[in-house]
């Protein structure tokens, strides 16, 4: 069964079982259509996937918006002393922080407009990057920390991943 079969029933376009035996036509029930044509490996994904998408997106959205949100005002002086403990000059540091900020809620904020949802997820990959290799460069302390800050970033960019690539294109 196929989908302009499907559209025609729901417009309405209904047959007889003696109307097709004359055309040479076995109906067949739903089952058999199913039976017929089971499901493969990529349905099966596409059906987990289909339902596991608007939860990526949202846990996305909901993590670089806090986090960002987070480095603005509870964390600022925190993140800040995290760099300047490093030697970071604290102007520098102050503008690294805020700068990060801005570009989390930024990214969060185009996740959620699907014309811009592609570009977003790019840039929370490139974003996670540039914190990897700048936390290794300014804090390589940071990897064996318990709490795991930088690690951390690596499941997340995994995530992002796995939404670009289930991202319909439209």
């Amino acid at each position: 069964m196929r989908t302009a079969a499907l559209e025609q029933l729901r417009m309405g376009v209904r047959g007889r079982t003696e109307d097709a035996a004359r055309l040479g036509c076995t109906p067949r029930s739903f089952d058999a259509l199913l039976a017929a044509a089971p499901s493969g490996v990529q349905e099966r994904w596409f059906a987990r996937a289909y339902f596991a998408k608007p939860a990526i997106l949202a846990c996305l959205f909901a993590f670089w918006f806090l986090s960002g949100l987070i480095g603005l005002t509870a964390g600022l002086k925190d993140a800040i002393a995290v760099l300047t403990a490093s030697g970071v000059d604290a102007a520098l540091a102050t503008r690294a922080v805020i700068g990060g900020s801005l570009v989390d809620i930024a990214l969060a904020l185009l996740l959620i407009w699907r014309p811009t949802a592609a570009r977003a997820l790019q840039g929370m990959l490139l974003v996670t990057v540039g914190y990897l290799l700048g936390g290794s460069l300014v804090r390589p302390d940071l990897w064996l920390d318990p709490m795991g800050p930088l690690l951390k970033s690596i499941p997340a960019a995994f995530l992002a991943l796995a939404a670009l690539v289930t991202l319909d294109e439209r």
